[in-house]
């Protein structure tokens, strides 16, 4: 990981105490440490239903979205 400029950390739950953040607080203590971006679902309730496909693509976690996400980060 400290050796890469940019990270993408995907998830398929909340963003809120994940993975994702957890990971940033081990890198942030470095002084090389890479940009992390953090994909996946708002801390919000979720107001649909649907399936793992629907709600994947719902929250912008399906290929198409991930690609435009990493995009604008870009």
């Amino acid at each position: 990981c400290r050796q890469s400029k940019i990270l993408f950390v995907v998830e398929e739950h909340s963003t809120f105490n994940s993975f994702g953040t957890h990971l940033s607080s081990i890198l942030a203590s470095d002084t090389d440490c890479p940009k992390i971006k953090i994909l996946g679902i708002d801390d919000v309730f979720t107001e649909v239903v649907g399936d793992r496909d629907f709600l994947l693509k719902h929250h912008k976690l399906d290929k198409k979205g991930l690609v435009e996400r990493i995009k604008e980060f870009l």
